[in-house]
């Protein structure tokens, strides 16, 4: 009887098998725990940012206006303007992906009547979040985009990688 001197070839294979799944489990395991990471800074980028606002509202805005959240013109320079100075700049824009993601200003006619929460979600990305700043409309007796004027509402819209859905986290609600 001959000495056996290595392995055969059929458990290299086997080895290599079991290798590949326990690696294959790390990694989904891994860029799982990545998602969620990326979602709870995300989660916590809008709440800076509901701060700031909040702040906005009780402090007032540069000229000492008080009472109100900051209209979609006034909104769009917030990463900017300095008028949450509380907050950040990359909660604004933070890098999750390839392209710059961002903080954008819900878009529509001002006091639009056929604007949706649709309309939102087609602004919404995992890698961009939606402020939606609005004004009670004593007409039609509903809430509308607040393009100027007193806003007393706003909504911030957002989705994660784990649950791809549009999410209305956070609710400003001063009526």
């Amino acid at each position: 009887m001959r000495a056996r001197n290595g392995f055969s070839i059929v458990e290299i294979v086997v080895a290599m098998a079991i290798m590949a799944i326990l690696l294959t489990v790390t990694m989904v395991s891994l860029q799982s725990s990545q998602a969620n990471a990326r979602d709870s800074e995300r989660l916590a980028d809008i709440q800076q940012i509901k701060n700031g606002i909040e702040r906005y509202y009780t402090d007032g805005n540069s000229t000492g206006v008080k009472g109100m959240y900051p209209t979609t013109a006034i909104a769009a320079n917030l990463p900017t303007s300095g008028l949450l100075p509380d907050v950040k700049p990359v909660a604004f824009t933070y890098d999750f992906a390839s392209t710059s993601p961002s903080f954008k200003v819900a878009t529509g006619a001002d006091g639009a009547t056929g604007y949706t929460t649709a309309t939102i979600s087609s602004q919404v990305t995992i890698d961009t979040f939606v402020y939606e700043p609005l004004r009670y409309d004593t007409t039609n007796l509903d809430w509308e985009l607040c393009g100027s004027g007193e806003c007393l509402r706003y909504n911030i819209y957002y989705r994660t990688e784990a649950n791809p859905t549009v999410v209305q986290v956070i609710k400003g609600d001063r009526n």
